[in-house]
C-alpha cells in the first residue's frame, strides 16, 4: 500500500491508509451503515481561505481530513448536514460589531502583487474568500448544534470539520489564525436559542484557548477547561493554573498547563482526575470540544506525543460523560493541528469512536 497524493502536494501516509482500511472493515463487520446517528458537517468552500503556501494553517489540512473520512467509509456512515453562514445576530452574541466588520472587510487588505494580506498581524492572513470562510466555519458548527438539539430521533453528537479555527479569537480581536470564535458562538446558540442552562467546553488543542477563556471568564453558566502546553515562549503565553475566571465566573475557568512533550498517559490522568470530577459537579447539558490535534506526535508546532488513538480515547471518555449528564450531546469542532496527514488520522479515530459509542460497540 503506497502513499497517495492529496491536496497541496501532501501525501496520505501508509499508516493513514492502513487506518482507513481497518476502519472501513470495522464498519462493514458491525453493519454500521449510512444514516448512523452521528453527524458530520463541512463545506468544500472552506478550502478557499488561503495565504502563503508554507503557512501552517493551509487548505491541505481540511482537504486531507475530508479525504481520509471518505476512504475510511466514515463520511458515508454518518449523517451529512448542510452548511450555512453565521448571521450577524449570531456573531453579535459573542463579538463586537467592529470586529465583525473588520473580518468581513479583510478581503481588502491584500498586499500589492499578492493574493492575501495580513490585517490581523503577521501570522493571520486573509484573502478574497476569508469573509465567506470565516462565516461558514462558524455557521457549520451552528448547523451541527441546531440539528443535534432538535427534538426527535436524530443525531445527538457530531464533528464539524471547519477552518479557519476559532479558539484564539476574542470579543474584538482575530489572532492565531482565528477569525470568529466558532465554539463560543455555538455555545451561545445552545443557550439562547435552545434554552440550555449549563454548557461545558473542553479545549484539548496544544495551544491555550485564550479567546474562549476570556469570553467566558465571568460566566458561571459555562465551564471552560483547557489542557495545553505551557512554557514561557509558547504561543499564546496564557493559561496558567491560577487563571480561574473572574467575578461570578470564578472557579468555572479551569486551566491545566502541561510540559512540552506530554503524551497519552498525561491526558488520561487529566481526564480521570480533573475532567471527570468537574463534570460530575457541574452537570452540563451539552459538551463542546475544541478539537485541535496539534498535540499529536509529529506535529511541526506542538512538539508533544499524544497518539491518534489517544484522541479517540479522550473522545470516548467525553462521550460517556455526555451520555450520562446530557443525553449524548457532544460537539467536536476542529481547531489546530498542522500535519494534514496526522490530523486526518486523529479525526478518523474520533469519528469512529463516536460511531462505536452510539452503537454500543466500544470496548
Amino acid at each position: 500500500m503506497s502513499p497517495e497524493p492529496s491536496e497541496g502536494g501532501q501525501s496520505t501516509s501508509q499508516r493513514a491508509l492502513a487506518r482507513a482500511a481497518t476502519t472501513k472493515a470495522w464498519l462493514e463487520a458491525h453493519d454500521v451503515g449510512p444514516g448512523s446517528p452521528v453527524a458530520l458537517v463541512t463545506d468544500e468552500r472552506l478550502l478557499l481561505h488561503a495565504g502563503p503556501s508554507n503557512h501552517p494553517e493551509r487548505p491541505a489540512r481540511l482537504a486531507e481530513i475530508l479525504k481520509q473520512l471518505e476512504i475510511s467509509g466514515l463520511s458515508a456512515a454518518c449523517v451529512q448536514l448542510s452548511s450555512r453562514e453565521a448571521t450577524q445576530e449570531e456573531l453579535l452574541r459573542v463579538h463586537s460589531q467592529e470586529h465583525i466588520d473588520q473580518v468581513f472587510n479583510s478581503a481588502s487588505s491584500k498586499k500589492k502583487g499578492k493574493a492575501y494580506g495580513t490585517p490581523f498581524g503577521p501570522d493571520t492572513y486573509a484573502n478574497d474568500e476569508t469573509p465567506l470562510c470565516a462565516s461558514l466555519s462558524t455557521g457549520c458548527l451552528l448547523s451541527l448544534v441546531d440539528k443535534c438539539l432538535e427534538k426527535g430521533d436524530g443525531p445527538r453528537c457530531g464533528f464539524a470539520a471547519i477552518r479557519p479555527p476559532g479558539h484564539h479569537a476574542t470579543v474584538d480581536k482575530a489572532s492565531g489564525f482565528c477569525m470568529f470564535n466558532n465554539v463560543a458562538v455555538a455555545v451561545r446558540q445552545a443557550q439562547q436559542v435552545h434554552g440550555l442552562k449549563r454548557v461545558a467546553v473542553v479545549d484539548w488543542d496544544v495551544h491555550h484557548g485564550n479567546g474562549t477563556n476570556d469570553i467566558f471568564e465571568k460566566d458561571e453558566s459555562v465551564l471552560f477547561f483547557s489542557l495545553h502546553r505551557y512554557d514561557s515562549y509558547f504561543f499564546p503565553g496564557t493559561g496558567f493554573v491560577e487563571d480561574v475566571g473572574k467575578a461570578e465566573g470564578r472557579g468555572y475557568n479551569v486551566n491545566c498547563p502541561l510540559d512540552k512533550g506530554f503524551g497519552d498517559l498525561d491526558v488520561a490522568h487529566v481526564m480521570r482526575y480533573l475532567i471527570c470530577p468537574l463534570m460530575e459537579k457541574f452537570e452540563p447539558e451539552a459538551i463542546f470540544i475544541s478539537a485541535g490535534f496539534d498535540a499529536v506526535r509529529g506535529d511541526p508546532l506542538g512538539e508533544c506525543r499524544v497518539s491518534p488513538e489517544g484522541f479517540g480515547w479522550l473522545t470516548r471518555g467525553l462521550y460517556r460523560l455526555a451520555k450520562h449528564y446530557c443525553e449524548g450531546r457532544l460537539f467536536l469542532a476542529l481547531e489546530g493541528g498542522y500535519s494534514p496527514d496526522l490530523i486526518a488520522q486523529c479525526t478518523v479515530e474520533c469519528v469512529r469512536t463516536l460511531l462505536a459509542e452510539v452503537h454500543g460497540l466500544a470496548g
